[in-house]
């Protein structure tokens, strides 16, 4: 992970007015195309379900939202950092549950080493009872390194790295706003429909590019974490997991055309670096306890990896 460079710090620490410079006067926070007229019936119409024609760019957006006040969100994670390791090669895994409420925090954290046709756990570490604790060898007990965790300080793998979750209707609606008048930063590239598992979703295919601010320097996804701050969010406080740098991304993302609650995404750095962060979604249930297993198994997606558009 690449983590305080500049342009990150100006972001993410200076205030919600960072990179005020870089914004056009304000635009309509992007919404659904309206319904069709409806008679009147006595009761609200049901909101329509978005279709393949609508512009993907506001569905995402308008997904990052409904994600935003979330209380709840789990995930399960690969991560990729040599494109010939993806997919299925050596990689980071990641298992998390965290309630915005009340902290409740479930965090595992694994090493998958691949060679030879065979896998194993390199190290792993578990978030219990607000303590880390680290495995690395099957003949040792885990290590208690009496650190407190969650790191409120560096949340990385709370959330899939660009969303939040425990916001109020108010605070998401000002931080997609806020992404919505950076020009040029998000730009939506296809939204279909696909069936997956007998199921259908939409696929939102997204580029998120990086943009030159007044001085020169570029800046990409680390402006996420400067809309979250606009929304008034103190990330030290409640925590937001971010990428780390100011990485260009390729983006598809799989919601569910009811909620527009994302199931499954694909975050693929495409400069400075090359990175791949594959996550899968749930909004629902207990935040539940990790154990401490003699030897951690290695957590897997249910969902295959899609081919970028």
């Amino acid at each position: 992970m690449r983590r305080g460079s500049a342009v990150l710090g100006c972001v993410l620490l200076a205030g919600s007015t960072a990179c005020a410079a870089l914004r056009p006067p304000p635009a309509a926070s992007p919404s659904p195309p309206a319904a069709e007229t409806q008679p009147d019936t006595g009761t609200a119409p049901s909101e329509p379900e978005p279709t393949p024609d609508q512009d993907p760019r506001s569905v995402f957006l308008e997904s990052l939202r409904r994600q935003a006040v979330q209380p709840v969100i789990a995930t399960v994670q690969e991560h990729y950092n040599r494109k010939d390791f993806y997919p299925g090669g050596s990689r980071q895994v990641v298992v998390s549950a965290f309630d915005y409420r009340s902290k409740a925090i479930k965090l595992e954290e694994t090493k998958v080493t691949e060679s030879g046709g065979r896998s194993w756990v390199s190290w792993a570490t578990r978030c219990a009872d607000g303590t880390e604790r680290f495995w690395t060898d099957p003949k040792e007990p885990w290590e208690d390194r009496g650190s407190k965790c969650p790191s409120l300080i560096d949340p990385v793998w709370i959330n899939d790295g660009l969303g939040i979750g425990g916001l109020t209707e108010e605070q998401a609606g000002i931080m997609v706003d806020t992404l919505a008048e950076y020009k040029g930063l998000i730009r939506g590239d296809a939204l279909t429909t696909v069936q997956r598992d007998g199921k259908p979703y939409l696929r939102l295919d997204v580029t998120v590019r990086q943009i030159e601010l007044p001085g020169g320097s570029e800046v990409g996804a680390a402006l996420f974490g400067d809309a979250v701050k606009t929304a008034d969010v103190d990330v030290a406080t409640h925590p937001y997991g971010w990428l780390g740098g100011d990485p260009a991304l390729k983006i598809v993302r799989l919601v569910d055309p009811d909620t527009l609650l994302p199931v499954y995404s694909q975050l693929e750095e495409t400069a400075p670096g090359w990175a791949m962060r594959r996550v899968q979604y749930a909004f629902d249930g207990p935040v539940g306890t990790s154990d401490l297993p003699k030897v951690p198994e290695i957590a897997r997606l249910t969902w295959e990896p899609e081919k970028s558009s």
